[in-house]
């Protein structure tokens, strides 16, 4: 997450907990509250290697009291614990298929909320720093259910006998 952020030109403000500890609600609110200008709160909603779950309906009801929007990581948690990215307020929520779903590696669910469309369509001005950069109206098409040539799975098919 830190190196999307520091290759999007913006400036990550780590809040860090020691290796196999959930987020801690209070250093994040802290965070938020040095920080009023942060725009954004991206944070793993439960962690693969050590099987730690963070409470993501906490660490987003802090970031959406700030004004802030919310990335979570869910792919370990999709389809394993429950994730109600909708009533936690989560606006953007990006997955796997090769764990709790079982399925073919290299597929990735996401969701985008209505803010988090807007905030993708309004930064249309920015100049992306890749082809793989999601941001303004060259990501339109994609969102609408489109086709672009920046949108192409990895996985590249799927053949039944």
């Amino acid at each position: 997450m830190k190196e999307n952020v520091e290759r999007c030109g913006a400036t990550p403000i780590m809040v860090t907990d020691r290796w196999g500890d959930p987020v801690d609600p209070e250093k994040l609110e802290a965070a938020i509250n040095a920080h009023p200008d942060a725009k954004v709160v991206a944070f793993v909603h439960a962690e693969t290697s050590t099987g730690v779950r963070s409470d993501a309906q906490t660490l987003c009801r802090l970031a959406k009291s700030a004004g802030m929007l919310v990335i979570m990581d869910a792919v370990t948690s999709l389809a394993g614990i429950d994730l109600k990215t909708d009533l936690w307020g989560a606006d953007v929520v990006y997955s796997g298929t090769q764990k709790c779903l079982s399925g073919l590696p290299g597929i990735s669910p996401i969701t985008f909320s209505e803010d988090a469309v807007a905030t993708i369509l309004d930064v249309s001005a920015v100049d992306p720093p890749d082809e793989h950069h999601v941001g303004g109206r060259k990501s339109e098409p994609a969102i609408d259910g489109g086709v672009d040539a920046r949108t192409r799975g990895p996985t590249s098919r799927v053949v039944s006998r």
